[in-house]
């Protein structure tokens, strides 16, 4: 019998404002209460997401947001096959019975120290193929919104070139 896992693809964006108004003010509240507990990450105001401090937010919002089972149950066998540093986009393999509470964890992440972060699921699928197709799809249609040709192609092999390395 062989392992079956799902590949969860999201969009981290780093300091992106999400919702207006009152939904400010509950991030502003999360994010100090976040600050006095114990558990919150000791970064430097000048660190930037890389995959250690984003395997270490995933981490401690399974840990915060469903205890010693969650932890048993995922960290087997969660593991981040792909982070793009230009994209930012993350491939999260994780078992397929379980992906919905690893997908959850991921949306209850808001913030890195006082730098607030919004994530956006792209797709979930099962084969880590078809996840770097989606993910080379998604590449090319956000370089061509922003209409910058150049930047485009030189993104496009960087980003290419290491999702083809992680199958």
């Amino acid at each position: 019998m062989r392992f079956k896992n799902r590949y969860i693809l999201f969009e981290v964006m780093v300091g992106a404002a999400t919702g207006g108004g009152a939904a400010r003010q509950q991030r502003q509240q999360h994010q100090q209460m976040m600050m006095t507990k114990t558990k919150t990450l000791t970064l430097t105001k000048t660190t930037t997401l890389s995959r250690k401090v984003l395997w270490k937010l995933i981490k401690e919002s399974i840990e915060e947001n469903f205890g010693d089972f969650g932890c048993s149950k995922l960290l087997q066998t969660l593991s981040i096959k792909f982070y793009g540093d230009r994209s930012r986009l993350v491939i999260l393999k994780v078992d397929r019975d379980l992906h919905h509470i690893a997908w959850a964890a991921i949306s209850f992440i808001t913030c890195v120290k006082t730098e607030p972060i919004t994530i956006r699921s792209v797709a979930v699928s099962g084969h880590l193929a078809q996840c770097c197709k989606t993910a080379s799809a998604f590449i090319r249609n956000q370089m061509a919104a922003k209409d910058c040709r150049e930047e485009m192609q030189l993104a496009l092999n960087f980003e290419l070139k290491d999702l083809s390395a992680t199958k």
